[in-house]
């Protein structure tokens, strides 16, 4: 009865409250981290954050697939991929406007282009078996060490550290070497503290949308679409907010390709894995292709313009409201 979704609807809150905290504490830890091992700020923007804030993504999808829930783990890596680029570019732009300036932005792009596309293809073809979430894995792995290579080879600009300082000050001020074994523990509990958090909301979230997508009666696909999906793009969202009011909107563009590629790779690769089923007829019809839309309109924008601006990023958000309208029955 109402009492029950009440219930549902205020642990899916909380659970989305740990994701975010549990995120939040986890990329402070892996900032921490990344600095001790001298790494380039893009990394530190694009890796680390990209990856960190999909880690709520991560946990429950890998928990809805375990529960045997694959419309809302499946449903949330699409639901999170359309939201990461129609929604969270959409704010960012809408609060200052992108500038396109690094070179690498559009081969991310057409790299989110592909890795979606060959998802897409997968999904409407075959069944997602072990092997393929394997190969999913290795691909990531390549992507990685690609990244980390091409940061490590271009020389690092001033922008960049300054945005590692920015993203210092954030986390906390630099540890002297003096306390240095203290500080690698610190970093170990944030890590551990962090991941302990993201894998109880992750819990929270999928039990009570689970619960919820039966009170209403709507398919846990469409639950995993847009709720699921919307609570585990929180991170996301707030990145973007706060990296563009920082004028740094370009951060939120490198973690939303970030995202991307972690979500249909790692995700899909993980629920592969772990728990292979088929897509849900209905996503593989008509989500994958808003999802795949959404990638193709971005790398449109970037190829055409120099900049995502704001009447661009209201063209995003809208095309978000129409996709909504559209799923929700």
């Amino acid at each position: 009865g109402i009492g029950t979704m009440l219930i549902d609807i205020s642990l899916i809150v909380l659970g989305f409250g740990l994701l975010v905290v549990g995120g939040e504490v986890l990329v402070r830890g892996a900032v921490n981290l990344a600095e001790r091992l001298r790494l380039s700020a893009f990394v530190i923007g694009g890796v680390v954050i990209g990856f960190g804030s999909s880690m709520p993504e991560l946990v429950t999808s890998i928990e809805a697939s375990l529960l045997g829930a694959p419309g809302i783990a499946l449903g949330n890596i699409v639901g999170s991929n359309i939201i990461n680029i129609l929604v969270v570019i959409g704010v960012a732009a809408l609060i200052s406007p992108i500038t396109l300036s690094a070179r690498h932005v559009r081969v991310e792009t057409i790299v989110v282009c592909v890795i979606t596309a060959a998802f897409v293809a997968l999904c409407a073809t075959l069944e997602l078996t072990p092997l393929v979430g394997a190969i999913s894995l290795v691909v990531l792995a390549v992507y990685l060490v690609y990244a980390v290579r091409r940061e490590t080879t271009t020389a690092s600009s001033s922008t960049d550290t300054q945005l590692a300082h920015e993203v210092a000050t954030q986390a906390g001020s630099a540890p002297t070497s003096g306390r240095l074994h203290n500080g690698s523990l610190r970093i170990g509990c944030l890590v551990v503290a962090g991941l302990a958090l993201l894998v109880f909301g992750g819990h929270l979230v999928v039990a009570s949308a689970v619960s919820m997508a039966q009170a209403i009666g709507v398919g846990e696909a469409i639950i995993g679409l847009t709720i699921v999906a919307f609570g585990t793009s929180l991170p996301e969202i707030v990145t973007a907010v706060v990296a563009a009011y920082r004028r740094h909107a370009d951060v939120a563009l490198g973690n939303v390709l970030g995202s991307c590629v972690f979500n249909l790779l790692a995700i899909g690769g993980a629920i592969a894995i772990i728990s292979p089923a088929d897509m849900p007829p209905e996503i593989v019809r008509f989500d994958n292709l808003v999802m795949l839309g959404a990638a193709l309109i971005l790398l449109l924008t970037i190829s055409l313009s120099r900049q995502i601006n704001r009447p661009v990023g209201a063209v995003f958000l809208g095309g978000y409201a129409i996709y909504l309208t559209a799923i929700w029955p």
